[in-house]
């Protein structure tokens, strides 16, 4: 049997996002889990960051529905010169969340081309800041339906 075939739904969305998270010229790493602290969010390297959490499901004889959240973050830097700029101060928060709301919306534009994964419904965006590890970006929730055709091949 084909591996691909005897896959969960969990599995193929998850991998389906992470694929997509890292074509984005604007992401570095891509992870996936409720335990977002357990990431060294104190390495540099590591960011623009996207976290894809997967938390409820609910399905039905053909369907499974996944609430999903995708988060890109960034960390502030600041500029040591003094500006006197009163919008953007000494840092780059405005480029961090342009930068990251576009990579959002580059996965939702991709999300809603597929044809086997389907986006129900508009996504919720909310910004997201971490003023103890000096990180913002956005958070996008949606509902994701993924086909439960897949598991019965492999019976």
């Amino acid at each position: 049997l084909d591996r691909y075939n005897c896959m969960n739904a969990y599995t193929e969305l998850i991998n389906w996002l992470v694929a997509l998270l890292n074509s984005d010229i604007d992401v570095n790493t891509v992870t996936e889990g409720s335990e977002i602290d357990r990431i060294d969010i104190s390495k540099k390297s590591i960011y623009p960051l996207a976290h894809i959490d997967a938390d409820d499901v609910t399905f039905n004889t053909n369907l499974y529905t996944f609430a999903v959240s995708v988060q890109v973050l960034d960390q502030v830097d600041y500029n040591n010169e003094i500006k006197t700029d009163k919008l953007y101060n000494n840092d780059n928060r405005v480029d961090v969340y342009n930068t990251s709301l576009q990579s959002l919306r580059r996965l939702f534009s991709e999300l809603k081309l597929n044809k086997r994964i389907v986006v129900d419904g508009e996504p919720s965006v909310q910004k997201v800041s971490d003023k103890k590890n000096n990180i913002i970006g956005w958070q996008m929730n949606l509902s994701i339906q993924v086909p439960n055709d897949i598991m019965s091949i492999c019976q």
